[in-house]
């Protein structure tokens, strides 16, 4: 913290882009955090990004990561986003290599591998696949709600560069059926080519696709191996194009997930006080 401006990384999680900040001694305080999140998150008028993440003191966990969507929401997980958070605290010497931190769904394990890539265990989600079908402006979409820290309702397409997502995903987003706080919409390929499913996600609190969804390739894991048991590891490719890994132990509604993938340096940044201000 040097006087006058905030200091930050700014990372890519599989295309997923984060402000991580370090606020164990509360030099992020200076607003509520939900609104220090809408003003840096905008793209084109501050540094931008898919969300906002500030490192606070833990006594559960090493540290506990907060997480803000760019509309000031709290988010109570995010996959590539811990993944991030963890980098961060190994690069500025929180934590070591293996660490626990703490998130809004509970503390979750996570290890930085020696390829900058990162992996993070999630505890037990005991929460059903269920599969739904909604009736939206006089058609019907079958698709499978899941909880993976954070809603989500997963769709199966032939062509994923044809997904209507930019029509489809606002109106199942919002759809009534799916609760008062909506969910994440996830579509994924039939088909894997190659053994990799294509997927894209258009995310609420950002409300607009991300080029990557850790919480989405948990849920699309999960639909996988419920309509599969077989299925152990999955292979998923964000918009982005980077991949993440999914690992399934355990079966059913017992099943655990870690999530892999790479939690990249984009730059670091400080960001002065009078660009807080209106």
């Amino acid at each position: 913290m040097i006087q006058g401006v905030l200091e930050f990384l700014k990372f890519s999680g599989a295309g997923n882009d984060f402000i991580v900040g370090d606020n164990r001694d509360g030099a992020w305080s200076l607003q509520p955090p939900g609104e220090l999140a809408q003003r840096i998150c905008r793209r084109g008028v501050s540094v931008g990004a898919d969300g906002l993440i500030l490192i606070e003191n833990s006594k559960r966990a090493r540290f506990k990561m907060a997480h803000y969507n760019p509309d000031g929401s709290e988010s109570g997980l995010c996959g590539n986003g811990a993944r991030c958070a963890a980098r961060f605290a190994f690069m500025c010497v929180i934590a070591g290599r293996e660490m626990t931190m703490e998130t809004g769904i509970g503390v979750l394990n996570a290890r930085v591998l020696p390829d900058a890539r990162v992996r993070v265990e999630l505890p037990t989600m005991p929460r059903p696949v269920r599969r739904m079908t909604l009736a939206l402006s006089g058609r019907e979409i079958t698709g499978y709600r899941i909880d993976t820290g954070v809603p989500h309702f997963v769709l199966f397409v032939r062509d994923i560069e044809r997904a209507p997502l930019a029509v489809l995903g606002p109106k199942v987003r919002m759809h009534p059926d799916l609760g008062p706080e909506g969910a994440n919409v996830d579509f994924v390929e039939s088909r894997p080519g190659g053994g990799i499913y294509r997927m894209r996600t258009y995310e609420r609190g950002v409300e607009a696709e991300t080029l990557a969804c850790g919480t989405g390739a948990m849920a699309v894991a999960r639909v996988l191996g419920y309509l599969d048991a077989r299925l152990r590891t999955v292979s998923l490719m964000a918009r982005s194009g980077r991949m993440l890994w999914v690992e399934m132990d355990g079966d059913g509604d017992d099943a655990r997930f870690a999530l892999t993938g790479d939690a990249t340096v984009v730059y670091r940044g400080k960001l002065a006080r009078e660009s807080l201000e209106e």
